[in-house]
């Protein structure tokens, strides 16, 4: 299909009154590809429907040339993006320079930011301050695609963890931990027409470990999903969170080690259940576009 700069939506509902029926989605910071991923649910669901799928999966792990710490490549991408050619976009940028697990226990690595220092903590190492600097962009990086479809009609969904707070116990017990929702951006966005976020437990998904999650979202529909809490996080005057999720208990524990990794490794791919719930609205939100498109009702 030619480009011609015009909206996502448009783009991609000229395909669909030509018989191809083509979403596109784009997907930054994807992982490898595996069974039950958005992409496999996606392409699932949509033969069912009718719907060709396409999914441009962006991660050094899948393209290693698309290397997003490089300037170039995010700009290239950016391009795409303000182009139109897509209908949705994921994003779950890494977040291993703001990870609450180091935290928890003394063996390195040390954090490298702070609630106060959001950027970088003072007397960083050489390959601290460098983790610290690839962190940032990323997180601008994502930030900026955010604002770059904000008067469009192209769905998006950004995902990390939840804020919570200061740190609730051990030797650094009232230390606050740095994390992307700390960002103006995200409540510079949520300031606009639009733009909601929630939280929630993966666990309600189907993990063994709670891993409290929150979501930027545009163009979604969550309201009928009980496991999504919305509201931005809360904090008391100390910095201790609040909500908008409830304590709970989990049958694993995402603290600490196990042998000589984080028990946080391995957690980052969404469970088969989200990415089932995620690739269902993009793929009814297309369907009622092409409806709508065509003339029907």
């Amino acid at each position: 299909m030619e480009e011609d700069g015009s909206g996502a939506v448009s783009q991609n509902l000229t395909g669909a009154e030509t018989g191809t029926r083509v979403c596109r989605v784009l997907y930054i910071f994807s992982g490898s590809s595996r069974k039950g991923s958005v992409s496999s649910w996606a392409k699932k669901l949509g033969s069912r429907m009718g719907i060709t799928v396409q999914v441009e999966m962006i991660d050094i792990k899948v393209r290693p040339n698309w290397d997003l710490t490089k300037s170039k490549n995010r700009q290239l991408l950016l391009n795409k993006i303000r182009s139109g050619r897509y209908f949705a976009i994921l994003i779950s940028p890494p977040c291993s320079t703001f990870t609450r697990a180091t935290w928890s226990n003394r063996k390195r690595p040390r954090p490298v930011r702070s609630y106060v220092q959001p950027r970088g903590l003072q007397r960083l190492t050489w390959s601290e301050r460098q983790k610290a600097k690839w962190g940032n962009e990323l997180t601008d990086f994502s930030f900026e695609v955010c604002i770059e479809v904000s008067e469009t009609d192209t769905m998006l969904l950004f995902e990390n963890p939840e804020d919570l707070g200061a740190v609730q116990q051990g030797n650094l017990y009232g230390q606050r931990p740095a994390s992307m929702w700390q960002w103006p951006t995200f409540f510079e966005l949520l300031e606009q027409s639009g733009w909601e976020t929630v939280a929630f437990y993966q666990a309600d998904f189907g993990t063994e470990y709670l891993k409290p999650t929150r979501l930027l979202l545009k163009g979604f529909q969550f309201q009928q999903q009980s496991e999504f809490v919305p509201g931005k996080p809360t904090f008391d005057e100390q910095g201790f969170y609040q909500g908008p999720l409830t304590r709970r208990q989990a049958a694993r524990q995402l603290i600490g080690h196990t042998g000589n990794s984080f028990a946080t490794k391995g957690t980052e791919q969404w469970p088969s259940a989200l990415c089932r719930w995620i690739a269902s609205q993009i793929l009814e939100k297309f369907h009622t576009s092409v409806v709508l498109a065509s003339g029907g009702v």
